[in-house]
């Protein structure tokens, strides 16, 4: 008997209502909030992969319990009771965070070589952070690629990998400022203004064939286990500025976990975080939302970045989190966050 299969059978022991309902989802009963009178019904979902080696997650949809079972004391919390040597027996609990979870962003351990090669991007990039000086570790901390042709041939990558002409690329190397996607697949990059007078927005190329797999999406390097119970906080913004916006000007670099979402991708984004395990009692989620509505006046359509529109959006997510764990921001003295210290005061809501 795997292991997998020894907790499944722990789990049926002491949760007879636990049942089958699709694919790889069961569901049962939670034991912390009690979940519903109806003892046919329950809010508690597992994801129960018998081909995987992976922990088996888990959600209660009502009151936000959820993680992954990776120890004996998460696993009594979730049946009620305690378990006795016998039963756990041979039980072998997966404790390491793996290099891929379901559908987790491969990782490719490429190196940023430094340079100043290009100090306009520089002098882009400290008035944007409000840096007074980009060293060596602020480079590596924010993923930011001084120069490509450098940071191809260091990490002996060919340039024919890169799916754009070499036009391009040496347009991109001059005159835009660039940065590595999570899990460093991608290229997420930028035209300087001084190139581009009728403002530009974000464009990403995979570095290889291998890594056009990858979500696209900033975010700045971060580590954390998700089958440890730990405060976590995950800082999700639109943009590669609004996400290092909030870092240096309004979080003054606290530990975290800061996204910029490629534009208002929440909803891909915030269930890509779920499936990693970065939900319930132990996680916030802070939302930096653009200020369309007094800002935004370019667009003739109402964009939905509104409070009303975000607790539409978060509804089917909401049960993943304890109440009064998920924050909304609006900036009233701009769109974005991108800007000057002085130029940012939130507006703060909770969803």
């Amino acid at each position: 008997m795997t292991t997998k299969e020894q907790l499944y059978q722990i789990l049926l022991n002491h949760m007879p209502l636990l049942r089958h309902c699709s694919g790889e989802e069961y569901m049962s009963r939670c034991n912390q909030c009690g979940d519903t009178g109806d003892l046919s019904r329950g809010h508690l979902y597992f994801k129960i992969d018998f081909d995987s080696e992976e922990p088996i997650p888990f959600s209660c949809r009502r009151c936000g319990f959820g993680g992954y079972i990776t120890n004996r004391e998460i696993l009594e919390k979730i049946i009620g009771e305690s378990l006795s040597e016998e039963e756990l027996e041979g039980l072998q609990f997966r404790k390491q965070v793996v290099t891929r979870i379901g559908n987790r962003n491969s990782f490719f351990p490429y190196r940023i070589p430094f340079s100043y090669k290009h100090p306009e991007q520089y002098d882009y990039l400290k008035e944007r952070t409000g840096l007074e000086h980009i060293d060596e570790d602020v480079v590596q901390t924010i993923r930011y690629v001084p120069s490509i042709y450098d940071f191809l041939e260091v990490n002996q990558i060919p340039m024919e990998s890169i799916e754009i002409s070499q036009k391009q690329l040496s347009f991109i190397e001059h005159c835009s400022v660039s940065f590595l996607t999570n899990g460093n697949s991608h290229l997420m990059y930028r035209v300087l203004p001084q190139f581009y007078s009728g403002g530009s927005s974000w464009s990403s190329v995979p570095i290889t064939k291998e890594s056009k797999r990858n979500r696209v999406f900033y975010s700045l390097p971060f580590e954390t286990n998700p089958y440890q119970y730990e405060p976590k906080s995950i800082y999700l913004s639109e943009g590669v500025f609004d996400c290092l916006g909030i870092y240096y000007r309004i979080t003054n670099q606290k530990p975290g976990i800061y996204i910029g979402a490629k534009g208002n991708q929440y909803g891909e984004i915030i269930p890509y975080l779920i499936s990693l395990g970065l939900f319930g009692g132990d996680v916030r989620l802070h939302l930096f939302s653009d200020n369309d509505k007094d800002y935004n006046k370019k667009e003739k359509r109402r964009v939905k970045t509104e409070k009303r529109d975000y607790e539409w959006k978060l509804g089917g997510y909401r049960y993943f989190f304890e109440n009064e764990q998920i924050h909304l921001y609006y900036n009233q003295m701009g769109k974005d966050y991108g800007n000057p210290k002085e130029e940012i005061i939130l507006k703060h809501y909770i969803l």
